[in-house]
């Protein structure tokens, strides 16, 4: 192939965009051998190559702008002191929940206080949200979850409310709209039981409660 024949090169580049007279001029008096068929270039513009780039990579709204698989959870506010959840930092798995008391709620030594959140939620089929105590408050003035972690399952519609319970030695005080746990959104499988004679054998067999060691 004639590496100087112009109209081969501009077909080559792509210059010509597939301009078939030039193509056809060009390998009937420049060339000795036959051009072989190429597909020209297909052109996208650069906000295509962009987004087609970026397109699994979703921003979480109303929250720290964060990397990683997004779901979206319905928020329907029952109470003006009710405040959207929101994560803190970039790789945050947890957000941040918020009290919706009016007034100060006061946690005694040993008690437990359900205290509202003000709001109710839908989240997507096949996920969950568990609620988990906030580790300043549990090892500053022992606040915890008496279930931790706590499940709020896909169907429930009733306000999201949080049980602290004080281990602590000194009465705790729920300022209104204090961060006083947190959520994590996670997928879940839900499990068939298949009822059987026998279960295949391993290693551990029946050992628990402490058998490979304190």
């Amino acid at each position: 192939r004639n590496q100087q024949c112009i109209g081969w090169n501009k077909w080559k580049k792509g210059l010509d965009k597939g301009n078939e007279e030039q193509y056809n001029r060009c390998k009937g008096s420049c060339c000795k051998l036959q051009h072989p068929i190429v597909q020209p270039p297909v052109y996208r513009p650069c906000w295509y190559l962009f987004v087609r780039h970026f397109r699994p990579i979703i921003y979480a709204p109303l929250n720290y702008n964060v990397r990683m698989h997004h779901v979206t959870v319905k928020f329907k506010r029952l109470s003006d002191r009710a405040v959207v959840p929101s994560y803190q930092s970039e790789h945050a798995a947890g957000m941040d929940l918020y009290s919706a008391n009016d007034e100060p709620i006061s946690i005694e030594p040993k008690a437990i206080v359900l205290i509202p959140l003000g709001f109710s939620m839908a989240l997507p089929d096949n996920f969950e949200a568990q609620v988990r105590p906030r580790s300043g408050l549990s090892t500053k003035f022992g606040i915890t979850l008496p279930n931790a972690p706590g499940t709020i399952d896909a169907d429930y519609r009733g306000e999201v409310c949080i049980p602290l319970i004080n281990h602590g030695a000194a009465t705790f005080v729920v300022e209104p709209n204090m961060r006083i746990a947190q959520m994590i959104v996670s997928p879940v499988v839900q499990a068939t039981f298949e009822v059987v004679e026998d279960l295949n054998e391993t290693v551990r067999g029946g050992g628990g409660f402490g058998s490979t060691g304190a």
